[in-house]
C-alpha cells in the first residue's frame, strides 16, 4: 500500500459521526428553564449532603435533655424529634445516605448493564439470546418486591440496599445499550471500519458505544429519582438505612406518629425528597426533548 492509502484507511478507521452530539445536547439542556431548576436544587442538595459534617448546627445522633418534640426556632430551625435529636441535622445526613445509595447504586448497575448491553448487541447470537432472556426474567418480578426480597436476604443496611438498586436498574440499560448498539452497528461508518480491519473492541468503544450514549444519560437521571425513592421506601419500611443513622426514609417513618405534635418532623424529609425527585425528572424530560431528532437543527 502507498503512503496515500495508509492514510485514507488511518482516516477511515479514526473517523466516527461527530463526538459533539452530547455536548450540543448538553447546551440545549443547559438553556432549557425546567434543566436549570432542576440542576440548581440538586446543587444544593449535593451540597448540604456533603457538606453536612460543617452545615449541621448539632451532631445527628446527639440527644438533648428537656428538648423533646420542639418548634421550629433560631437554635433548631426544623425542631427536635421524639428524643430531642435536632431534625435539621438529622436531615442533612439523611439527603447524604440518599446521595452515596443513589450514586453507588445507579453507578453499578448503569456500568455493568451498559457493557452487557453493548455486547449482545455487537455480538448477536447465541450469547444475546441467553442476556436478553435473563433480562426477561429479571423484569418479570415487580422492583420494590425484588428490593424487598434482596435486602432480607442479605440484611439491612446500606451495602444491601445499593446491590438492590443496582439490580434494579441493570435490565433498563442492558435493554437501552443493546438497541443503541444494534442500530450504530448497522450503520455505515461501522460497516466500514469492520471492512478494512478494525477490531471488535476498536469498533465497539470508539464507533458504537460513544454514539449510543445519548438515551442512556436520559435513563441515568430517571434511574436516579427512582433511587432516592427506593432507598426512601426501604428506610421506611425498616430494611435499609438503620437507626440510629438518619434517613429520609426513617425520618418519615418515625415522624408519622407525631404528626400533630410535630408536622416538621415528617413533612421535611417528605418535601426534600419530592423536590429531589421533581428536579430528576426535570433533568431527564430535558435531556430527551434536547435528543429528540424533531428539535434538532
Amino acid at each position: 500500500m502507498t503512503a496515500q492509502s495508509n492514510a485514507a484507511f488511518d482516516e477511515v478507521l479514526n473517523t466516527s459521526p461527530p463526538r459533539s452530539q452530547l455536548v450540543t445536547i448538553g447546551i440545549k439542556v443547559l438553556r432549557n428553564t425546567q434543566a436549570r431548576i432542576g440542576l440548581t436544587i440538586l446543587t444544593l442538595v449535593f451540597i448540604a449532603g456533603v457538606g453536612a459534617d460543617w452545615i449541621a448546627p448539632y451532631p445527628p445522633r446527639e440527644q438533648q435533655e428537656g428538648a423533646r418534640l420542639l418548634a421550629p426556632s433560631f437554635s433548631h430551625l426544623l425542631g427536635t424529634d421524639e428524643i430531642g435529636r435536632d431534625i435539621f441535622s438529622r436531615l442533612l445526613f439523611g439527603l447524604r445516605a440518599s446521595l452515596i445509595v443513589s450514586l453507588t447504586g445507579v453507578t453499578l448497575g448503569a456500568t455493568i448493564g451498559s457493557f452487557v448491553g453493548f455486547l449482545s448487541g455487537y455480538a448477536r447470537g447465541i450469547t444475546e439470546t441467553l442476556i436478553m432472556r435473563l433480562v426477561d426474567t429479571m423484569l418479570a418480578f415487580p422492583s420494590l418486591l425484588s428490593g424487598i426480597v434482596i435486602v432480607t436476604v442479605l440484611g439491612p443496611g446500606i451495602r444491601s440496599v445499593c446491590i438492590a438498586i443496582a439490580l434494579f436498574n441493570f435490565p433498563a440499560f442492558v435493554r437501552l445499550a443493546r438497541a443503541g448498539s444494534i442500530a450504530e452497528g448497522a450503520k455505515d461508518y461501522v460497516l466500514a471500519a469492520r471492512s478494512l480491519g478494525a477490531s471488535s473492541v476498536r469498533v465497539l468503544y470508539r464507533h458504537i458505544t460513544i454514539n449510543a450514549l445519548s438515551p442512556l444519560v436520559v435513563q441515568v437521571a430517571l434511574s436516579y429519582a427512582f433511587a432516592v425513592l427506593a432507598e426512601a421506601s426501604l428506610s421506611f419500611l425498616g430494611l435499609g438505612v438503620q437507626p440510629p443513622d438518619a434517613s429520609l426514609g426513617t425520618m418519615m417513618q418515625r415522624g408519622r406518629g407525631f404528626l400533630y405534635q410535630q408536622l416538621w418532623y415528617s413533612m421535611a424529609p417528605g418535601i426534600v425528597l419530592a423536590m429531589m425527585l421533581v428536579s430528576f425528572n426535570f433533568l431527564a424530560d430535558s435531556f430527551n426533548e434536547a435528543n429528540d431528532p424533531k428539535n434538532r437543527r
